[in-house]
């Protein structure tokens, strides 16, 4: 059991630091082209991440959620291209 504690804990401190990171996407303003192709490459990677995480802890529901907002994202990012 001490196994699976230190597994979850690893994980969940690991989704925590993505989702900071996420909220730093949100505050984002990029100055060029490059830099927003950036931004939107990097925000899809980082959800996907914490979607990563999720699977790894069972929380299927919040999986789905991560998944959709960063391709939600993706598409909202690109309007601006």
């Amino acid at each position: 059991m001490t196994g699976f504690f230190t597994f979850s804990c690893r994980y969940e401190r690991s989704a925590t630091k993505y989702e900071a990171s996420v909220v730093y996407f949100v505050y984002m303003f990029p100055d060029t082209a490059e830099e927003h192709a950036e931004q939107t490459r990097l925000a899809l990677q980082t959800h996907l991440n914490l979607a990563a995480c999720h699977v790894r802890l069972a929380a299927w529901k919040t999986v789905l959620q991560d998944c959709y907002q960063g391709w939600e994202n993706k598409f909202l990012f690109s309007l601006y291209d």
